[in-house]
């Protein structure tokens, strides 16, 4: 876990997962510590929805509204 941090914040942009780069680029003002907190607690369920860009998509737009609050996705 500790290793897959520190990736998360060093790791160039041609090695760095869909969905890492998904965060960064479309959710930039959000704790990134946050969603690899929430994937770690449900992993599998993480593992089967984050397979495409747009299921990493909607994951992450599940996250923002259950984790932060006063969020407006539009």
């Amino acid at each position: 876990m500790i290793i897959g941090v520190i990736f998360s914040i060093t790791m160039p942009l041609f090695l760095t997962p869909f969905w890492l780069r998904i965060l960064r680029e479309k959710y930039p003002n959000y704790d990134r510590f946050v969603f690899i907190e929430e994937a770690a607690r449900h992993y599998d369920e993480w593992l089967e929805r984050t397979q495409t860009p747009e299921g990493a998509e909607k994951w992450a737009e599940e996250v923002i509204k259950k984790r932060f609050r006063s969020v407006d996705l539009s």
